[in-house]
């Protein structure tokens, strides 16, 4: 093949032609779980330690704090304020609160907002 016709066989018009663009990223206590409970000698010492049931709680953690950075940033703090009747130093507190309800994370994962409203 020539190289225009190579060229031409790995781009994808959404990624410009840059190679694994849409591989994710994985965060750093998602990596420490993976490698934790990777290979047989790693999950079965993990396990008898607790290493891996603390790290499915910062996991846990982990993906309520981006939750609830993605709906504070998807909202203004006038919609908590008037709508909701909310003080600005509470707003943290009440979706770090609204997090432990199985209803608002399916809510907040719906890509709609006014679904969430």
């Amino acid at each position: 093949l020539k190289f225009a016709e190579r060229k031409k066989k790995f781009q994808h018009p959404n990624f410009g032609g840059i190679p694994n663009q849409d591989v994710k990223h994985l965060t750093p206590i998602q990596r420490k779980y993976n490698e934790a409970s990777s290979g047989i000698l790693n999950l079965f010492i993990n396990s008898i330690n607790g290493k891996l049931k603390e790290l499915r709680e910062m996991l846990k953690i982990e993906e309520a704090l981006l939750l609830i950075d993605e709906i504070d940033m998807l909202y203004e703090e006038e919609v908590f304020i008037k709508d909701c009747g909310i003080e600005e130093a509470r707003i943290a507190d009440f979706l770090y609160f609204c997090s432990d309800d199985e209803r608002f994370v399916g809510l907040a994962k719906n890509t709609e907002k006014l679904t969430l409203t």
